[in-house]
């Protein structure tokens, strides 16, 4: 495995996306105006093989919701790594066919 190589500069790019995350964590509008956010997707990790758990959609709810209170229960939902996006499903909807 190769190591990670950093540059000594950030791109264009990241500027605009670090404002956007800031911005978040300043107050999200959703939290302001009290409206309910969407559960954290996640994928289970395995300790015996040292698979860590992923935060597969919601890492910047959770940061805006730990910086507005940080002993606010989060919400998720659990997959399995095996589990395709085709069988992922709301609670109560029929699951999706094996193929």
């Amino acid at each position: 495995m190769s190591d990670v190589r950093w540059k000594s500069d950030p791109e264009e790019h990241d500027y605009p996306a670090a404002a956007a995350y800031l911005g978040l964590l300043a107050g999200p509008e959703e939290i302001v105006a009290r409206k309910a956010l969407s559960p954290v997707l996640l994928v289970r990790g395995d300790l015996m093989s040292g698979r860590a758990l992923q935060v597969a959609d919601g890492y910047h709810r959770v940061c805006a919701s730990y910086h507005t209170d940080e002993n606010t229960e989060i919400p998720c939902r659990l997959a399995a790594p095996s589990t395709r996006p085709s069988q992922l499903t709301q609670p109560g909807a029929p699951a999706a066919e094996q193929e």
